[in-house]
This record gives C-alpha cells, sequence and structure tokens, in this order.
C-alpha cells in the first residue's frame, strides 16, 4: 500500500488532491506559480498558451522516439518509454493550467462535446476496457 499524507486519501497516490479534474487543476496550480516565482517567468496568457505548444513538441518527439521514427539518443526502451509519460503528464499539467485560466470547466466541456455521444454506446465499445 502507498504511503498517505495529508494529501493523500488511503489507498490513493500521494501528492494528488482526493479527486477530480479541478482538485487536480488547483494543486497544478499551485506547482505552475512555483514554476514562475523560481524561474521568473511571468504567467502571462500567451505564455500559457505558447508553453502548451513547447510541451506538445517535446511529446510529440517522445513520441516519435518511442515508435522508433525518431533517433533514440542512446536511451533504452525503458527510458524512451518514461519519456513519453513524462511529455505527456506536461501537455495534461499545461492544459489544466489554462483551462483554470480561462475558467473552463472541463468536466462541463467534456460532457457536452463528448459525453453528448453517450446514447450511441454498444457493447463492443466497451471491449478491453
Amino acid at each position: 500500500m502507498e504511503p498517505t499524507t495529508a494529501n493523500t486519501p488511503p489507498g490513493g497516490v500521494p501528492g494528488l488532491p482526493p479527486a477530480g479534474l479541478s482538485a487536480l487543476a488547483d494543486e497544478v496550480e499551485v506547482i505552475s506559480r512555483v514554476y514562475e516565482r523560481k524561474f521568473g517567468v511571468p504567467r502571462t496568457d500567451d505564455w500559457l498558451v505558447l508553453k502548451l505548444q513547447e510541451e506538445m513538441g517535446e511529446f510529440v518527439q517522445a513520441y516519435l522516439a518511442r515508435t522508433g521514427r525518431s533517433r533514440d539518443r542512446g536511451r533504452s526502451a525503458e527510458d524512451i518509454d518514461a519519456d513519453l509519460r513524462a511529455e505527456f503528464a506536461d501537455v495534461f499539467g499545461q492544459l489544466l493550467v489554462i483551462a483554470r485560466r480561462f475558467d473552463i470547466d472541463i468536466e462541463a466541456e467534456l460532457a457536452r462535446k463528448w459525453f453528448r455521444w453517450s446514447n450511441l454506446i454498444e457493447p463492443q465499445d466497451r471491449e478491453g476496457i
């Protein structure tokens, strides 16, 4: 069992808020503020969006390495997999910061754009999930 902290429910992931994208976005916002303070980079609206583009580029680079369409730079398969996961986390975190900045209710927007198709789900759509 994972150790628990004040921010971790029993059985949860250490350091993560208990539940929900809003709570997660709040915690990511705090870390983003640490970045601003530590590196002196003002987190303006355009910087947040440009930073997302930078992170997407790094994710694509990791994806290309993962799929064998880029140099591995001497990194092991495990390291390349770890790079892909890390870059995904960077993209997702940056998206959460942007959503929070622009008052985007992630759950509501997913419901509006994605889950409106839920009535079309058939059993085969859930296979392997």
